[in-house]
């Protein structure tokens, strides 16, 4: 019986840690049912901090403020559920280099697919997370990151579009 709920958990843990890579797939089902009627002006509010970053977590605030600095919006889409999007909390964002990258660059945005933000997700395209997003003040898509990056590796990618 012992050696079954062993393999139990950790066929479960498999499960929880593959639905959130470094490469993609769907976002965890189960967000509220509003979201899916929402538009790309709603707004995504976040409990989420912990880290050097000031993070927008409103679209509207952000897109707000990068047409006012002229500025592209660096979004974060994630959710509390994904070990890649808290690896890249806890290491890539907490670089000093990533840190004055994207706060003298870009306005940076976090949007959590599970509270409020899965319409945005939808919008986008986000198949997998973590995803990072590169937009333009006018809403124009610059680039994107797929998953998780180390610090130097974000760097060299997000520079791509930040300049």
């Amino acid at each position: 019986m012992r050696r079954a709920t062993v393999w139990i958990l950790a066929g479960t843990m498999i499960l929880s840690v593959g639905s959130c890579s470094k490469g993609g797939g769907e976002p965890e089902a189960g967000a509220q049912a509003g979201a899916a009627a929402g538009t790309a002006m709603e707004p995504a509010v976040s409990a989420h901090a912990g880290n050097d970053l000031t993070w927008e977590t409103s679209w509207d605030r952000a897109m707000e403020r990068a047409r006012e600095e002229n500025k592209p919006v660096v979004v974060d889409f994630y959710a509390d559920w994904c070990v890649w999007c808290k690896t890249l909390d806890s290491t890539t964002y907490k670089d000093p280099r990533v840190v004055e990258m994207l706060t003298s660059k870009a306005i940076p945005l976090k949007i959590d697919v599970d509270h409020g933000g899965r319409a945005l997700a939808r919008q986008h395209r986000v198949s997998g997370l973590p995803t990072i997003l590169i937009v333009a003040p006018d809403g124009r898509e610059l680039g994107r990151i797929p998953g998780y990056l180390p610090a130097s590796d974000f760097l060299a990618e997000i520079q791509k579009h930040l300049g």
